[in-house]
Order: C-alpha cells, then structure tokens, then sequence
C-alpha cells in the first residue's frame, strides 16, 4: 500500500526594525553563548546577519567545537545546547529532542537545505550524519513557520556543510570501550582558479556492544551484546560562477545497522541517501535569489522487534524551494517564497518469514 503526501507552501516573513540590541532582547537567559557577536548566521532570515542583529535566540555549534568534544554522532553535541532535552534510545528509534518543549516533529532539521525530519515518524537519525563534512550547526528557537512552512513550530536546526575546500587530507582513527573502532576520511580541494571546490569524507564506526540482558528471557528475546555499525560518506561540490552567484550539490550515503546477538532476535537497519542542489544569485546590493532542490530516499528502513519483522518502511521525500530577500534598509529584509514538498511511502505487510525472504 503506498502512501503520499503533498504539501505546497507560500511562505512570507517580514523582519522588520531589526535594532543593533534586538538579539539581546529577544534571547532569554538560558541561551547565553560562548561566541563573538560579529558571528555570520543564516537560518534565522536566510539571510547572512550577525547573530547580535537577529531577532531571534540562536545558538551555534561549530566545527571546531565538535572536534575538541571528539563528538561522534551529532545528537551527542545537542546535550549542550540550552532549551533542548536530547532523549537518547537503542534501536530503530535512535535519538529524539525537545527544543523549548516542542517534539522532534515540529522542530525541522535541515542540511544544506534538505529537510532530514522522516516522513514516518518526523524525526531524525542523527547517526546518519556525516560528522566530518560540517561546518557549523545553527539552532534557531522559537517560530519559524513563516520562512520554512509547518515543521518548524518549535525552531530550525540548521546543518551548514563546509565550503572552505583547502587542499587538505586527513585521516583518523580510534579505539574505545565495548570493542568500539572508528575511522575517518576528510579531503578537499579546489581548482586553480578558485571557481571550482570539492569536499569528500568517510567515516565508520562499530561498537562490539555491551550485554543488554544478563539473563536469556523467554525466547530468546532482547539477549546478547547490542552492536551497532555506522557508515557514512559525503561528497559536496561547489562552483562559482562569478561573485555572488554559486552552484553546489551535495550527495551522502549513511548506513546503520544494529543488533542483540548470541541468540537474540531484535534487529534493523536503515539506508539513507541525500541529494540536495542549491543555486545562490545576489541580483544586487538589496536582493538575493536561492533556489533549492533535495530527495531524501530511506531505501532500507526495516527492523525486527520481539522475534516478529522485519516490517519494512521505505520512505522518500522530495521537496523545493524558490526564495527572494529584498533588504530594504539595514533594519528591514522582505523575504518571499514558494516551496513544495512529497513524502511517499510504502506499508508492507508483516512478514512472517526469514529476513531473507521478505525484503532486500
């Protein structure tokens, strides 16, 4: 049985008397940061401001911020972040959040541009996220419905990918407690005009496990070490036209799979492609046109619960955008837009058989 849900939305924001003080007003106690206020966000009006200049609470989480917290999943960085409660579970389920009170369905989490929130379940599989390829997070509080449609009631966390490609490689690897090994892959590069730029990681991650259940239940159920294997790959390209106008496409591969061995029977897996163009054109001093395309295609999304699956829940999701920013002043930004979005599912009947048998 298929499933398929269409949303087109027009979205309209205006920021208006955006005064030097306004950030101080708008940010409660609790989102007190640690960065300089000459910091460049985007999520808050789509459009480059310093973050003292935004009307809003933000707070940014960099890339060097997650490399001195040697974080391995990015819901790990999400502990720190003030107004958010980060739930963490075994399984399919993965992480789920809380932003100011607001479920993990109403908060929208973006990469580059692509909403990564499942069309099931409406959150996110932060395991499936590149580390190695960001650049920095931007958590935006509060409603954004205006500028990216329903999914952001409770806020925007925003997940820009890096596009300072300086010639560089670099390769990592580690061991840890519960047989865990990881390693990574960073290189990037540009051409030697400057117009063309390149970013590509790897990284892996497995944990042996830990014995869930010192005892064997009925069956055989839930008994053995939950292992998990994670691995993702990510590749951006970049292409300046001229100044000012920028072509880039950003395609990742992610596959997670986890299980109880030594006689248990609960496992699953997901399989997670992401395809995301963005075109960025300032017409003039005043104006500024993006116009975004981006699938989000679970090609394997199954598990086995209590000996019973592996009930399998393939989902794609296909959206687009089209935004202008009209800056009238320095205190006062129109931005309109249009943006469609399809989510397309498939229910498969419970399956009774071997995994084998049922679904590839």
């Amino acid at each position: 049985m298929k499933k398929k849900r269409h949303k087109l939305t027009l979205m309209t924001a205006l920021a208006g008397m955006l005064l030097t003080n306004s950030a101080a007003l708008a940010a409660p106690a609790e989102d007190s940061q640690q960065f300089e206020l000459d910091t460049v966000v985007v999520t808050a009006t789509k459009t480059e401001k310093k973050i003292k200049d935004v009307p809003a609470s933000v707070s940014v989480i960099t890339a060097n911020d997650l490399a001195k917290a040697n974080i391995q999943t990015l819901d790990q960085a999400l502990h720190y972040v003030p107004g958010m409660y980060v739930k963490e579970s075994e399984g399919m389920m993965g992480t789920k959040i809380s932003l100011r009170g607001m479920s993990q369905s109403q908060v929208l989490v973006l990469m580059d541009g692509i909403p990564l929130n499942n069309g099931y379940s409406g959150g996110v599989n932060w395991s499936n996220i590149p580390i190695e390829i960001i650049d920095r997070v931007e958590i935006t509080k509060g409603s954004f419905s205006s500028l990216y449609g329903t999914n952001a009631m409770g806020g925007v966390i925003n997940i820009i990918t890096k596009t300072d490609a300086k010639n560089q490689t670099i390769a990592k690897g580690g061991v840890g407690g519960n047989g865990t090994t990881t390693s990574s892959f960073f290189t990037s590069g540009q051409s030697d005009n400057n117009k063309f730029h390149y970013v590509i990681t790897y990284d892996k991650r497995d944990v042996d496990g830990y014995v869930n259940q010192p005892e064997q239940l009925p069956g055989g159920l839930r008994y053995g070490k939950f292992t998990t294997k994670n691995e993702n790959t990510g590749i951006k390209l970049i292409y300046d036209f001229s100044e000012g106008e920028r072509l880039s496409l950003l395609r990742t591969e992610s596959d997670y799979t986890y299980g109880y061995y030594e006689g248990g029977k609960d496992k699953g897996q997901r399989k997670l492609e992401l395809t995301g163009i963005n075109y960025e054109k300032k017409l003039d001093d005043t104006k500024e046109l993006k116009v975004h395309l981006g699938e989000q295609n679970y090609k394997n999304y199954w598990q086995i619960a209590n000996g019973v699956g592996p009930n399998p829940n393939p989902v794609k999701t296909k959206e687009a955008d089209v935004s202008l920013s009209w800056a009238f002043n320095t205190k006062n930004l129109l931005t309109i837009g249009v943006a469609t979005k399809e989510d397309k599912g498939v229910a498969i009947q419970q399956c009774w058989k071997p995994h084998s048998d049922c679904y590839h």
